[in-house]
């Protein structure tokens, strides 16, 4: 499970202006060298003009797989429902290259296509992640 609560910091070119909270549940599960997510959360998006919220929901399916030595990629088929009125349904296609310097340390880049919705057509896009910890394992041993 993942709760998000939003915070507008930003200016108003860059976000909502407004307060805004997601709960999401994320499922995933090896099968030897291959591994499925699979992520389904609700989001509460804040109406800055009007208060109150509009709501959408967001699924998504992934696929991943090491290529060679440290290198990998990934799938994903991704979309949000109807949030309101001005903002319709998107369905996004990504696929990332990813290059592990270390088992914490994870390098990507890639390319999502848009099929249907608002956002831009192609993005190019990299990445880093850094796993600062197991909590999966650290529960698991003091259980």
């Amino acid at each position: 499970m993942l709760y998000t609560l939003t915070i507008p910091t930003a200016t108003s070119e860059l976000e909502s202006g407004a307060v805004g909270h997601s709960i999401a549940f994320l499922v995933v599960k090896d099968f030897g060298k291959h591994r499925l997510d699979f992520n389904e959360s609700i989001q509460w998006v804040g109406r800055p003009s009007a208060g109150g919220f509009d709501r959408n929901y967001f699924t998504a399916l992934a696929y991943s797989h090491p290529i060679k030595g440290k290198f990998g990629f990934s799938e994903e088929v991704a979309g949000y429902s109807r949030t309101n009125a001005d903002v319709g349904p998107s369905l996004t296609v990504l696929q990332t290259l990813t290059f592990a310097l270390s088992p914490r340390l994870v390098l990507d880049g890639g390319c999502y296509f848009t099929l249907m919705g608002d956002p831009p057509r192609f993005v190019f896009f990299t990445g880093v992640t850094y796993a600062v910890g197991d909590l999966y394992r650290f529960l698991q041993r003091n259980h």
